[in-house]
């Protein structure tokens, strides 16, 4: 599984993050968005999320944004030793169009 964690200098959650991450042994590559070599990268990931917030990360076909996702870097490292332990096969079409109708129908009940 190839995780990736969308970071910037500045962000102290960012950092935070990392240091969880590498003190639990999860590899992971960080993309800074602030280099403009990354910024095509990371426009893509914030168009399919919906979220530009950082650190943001991504693993399969998964986008996991903080706040929505995660609640702080603990929270994080559990849920991506949780899908490390128990990887998901990825979606089929159909499974894609369930997943879709499964989000309609949560955000038509959260309005």
């Amino acid at each position: 599984m190839k995780i990736k964690m969308y970071t910037q200098p500045s962000c102290l959650y960012c950092k935070n993050v990392k240091d969880a991450l590498t003190e639990n042994d999860i590899e992971h590559t960080q993309i800074d968005i602030s280099l403009n070599e990354n910024r095509e990268e990371w426009n893509l990931v914030t168009r399919a999320s919906g979220l530009g917030l950082t650190p943001t990360i991504t693993f399969n076909d998964q986008i996991w944004a903080p706040s929505r996702d995660f609640q702080d870097e603990k929270s994080l490292v559990q849920r991506l030793k949780y899908f490390l332990d128990n990887p998901l096969d990825a979606p089929s079409d159909e499974d894609k169009f369930q997943i879709m109708l499964n989000a309609t129908k949560n955000l038509a009940m959260s309005l």
